[in-house]
């Protein structure tokens, strides 16, 4: 069964403030029906490839290419894309999605049963949020952690497109996509000494909602990695260097620190997220409230920026924290620890009125937490 349309037309979308167009001749597609067996996925998957659809989904990797989008950003693109413009079942729109990213080699699995279809992906930077499964050795996460998955799902048996040498997904936080610019401002106010600082800092609504799409990662170095237009800080980088320019290096670390700890609200994720939210740099300066380790984070971020140190984030599973600590030129009050031939200096950027080296762990709390560093 086809659904047929005969005229040209060009096909635009809004995919985070970037209008996307593609021209086509027809929306030529078969479907896939409720309870498809492999047979069924097979057929569907011939019948796409002589139509116009092969050629849009084609067009749409290519495109996904130049606008810099990572491996979930594509398949975000195909998603809206196909939601927009494809007719038919939930079971036609994810088994077109499903054929693009096969098309180009990505690690993906059909899960179905009865009403149940699903996408499942292999991903380079595991998630810990949502359902996953393993097959043949291999872990593969659901493209809809939110929603209700079986106990015992069957895997569609792809057998029109080569399996060899498939890829994982890889989410790539280092590099801006070529999205739209929406620009936001946020006051920043605290007190620091009995005075009180006010400034504003920016943050493009389209990237962070952009950031906002992709699945959950577990902690690590690469939140710290994460790209952030430079522009955004200009207003902040006139009032640091006017509220710091007769200070010391440590001086300015510890006005950063109060500066954190104040002009970000804190929640914690369980409070009033549904999960745990890891956000990047981009994606606390937009929220309402951040937990501790978004704080780390984003006090890494501007203590690197504004006094050229670098720092490691701290997680101790055992208070279920994440701190901090920057690394040390010279002799410090405060307790400091070594890592990897480097001394650092202790930080909590989630606590009201702790000054650099200050914090309720213990020596051993520190030298037991697991360490996270952005890579060189």
């Amino acid at each position: 069964m086809f659904v047929k349309t005969a005229h040209t037309m060009d096909l635009t979308l809004n995919f985070y403030g970037e209008k996307v167009v593609l021209r086509t001749l027809s929306l030529n597609h078969p479907m896939l029906k409720k309870g498809a067996t492999d047979q069924d996925l097979k057929f569907f998957q011939s019948k796409l490839s002589e139509t116009n659809w092969a050629k849009i989904l084609l067009s749409l990797n290519a495109k996904a290419d130049k606008m810099d989008l990572d491996d979930y950003g594509k398949f975000n693109l195909l998603k809206s894309f196909v939601l927009k413009y494809a007719q038919g079942s939930q079971y036609t729109k994810k088994a077109l999605v499903y054929a693009a990213l096969r098309m180009d080699g990505l690690d993906v699995k059909l899960a179905v049963k009865e009403d149940f279809f699903e996408i499942y992906i292999r991903m380079k930077q595991p998630t810990d949020y949502g359902y996953s499964f393993k097959n043949e050795g291999k872990t593969y996460f659901s493209t809809n952690p939110g929603g209700v998955h079986p106990v015992h799902i069957q895997i569609l048996r792809d057998t029109f497109y080569k399996n060899a040498g498939l890829r994982p997904f890889s989410i790539n936080l280092k590099t801006l996509p070529k999205i739209g610019t929406k620009i936001k401002k946020r006051s920043i106010r605290f007190y620091r000494k009995g005075l009180k600082y006010t400034s504003t800092i920016k943050y493009n609504e389209h990237y962070v909602d952009y950031l906002n799409d992709m699945p959950i990662l577990q902690l690590g170095g690469h939140l710290l990695e994460a790209a952030i237009e430079n522009y955004l800080f200009s207003e902040l980088d006139d009032s640091m260097a006017q509220w710091t320019k007769t200070m010391n290096t440590a001086d300015r670390q510890n006005f950063l620190l109060h500066m954190v700890q104040q002009a970000f609200s804190y929640k914690a994720d369980v409070d009033y997220r549904k999960h745990e939210k890891r956000n990047t740099v981009a994606q606390s300066i937009a929220d309402d409230f951040i937990d501790c380790e978004d704080k780390a984070v984003l006090y890494l971020f501007l203590a690197e920026r504004y006094t050229n140190t670098r720092g490691i984030m701290l997680y101790n599973r055992d208070k279920k924290h994440v701190n901090c600590a920057l690394e040390m030129s010279q002799n410090s009050a405060g307790f400091s620890f070594r890592y990897k031939s480097k001394k650092y200096l202790i930080a909590e950027p989630a606590f009201e009125g702790y000054d650099l080296s200050e914090t309720d762990f213990s020596q051993e709390d520190i030298l037991r937490s697991q360490v996270f560093l952005r890579n060189k």
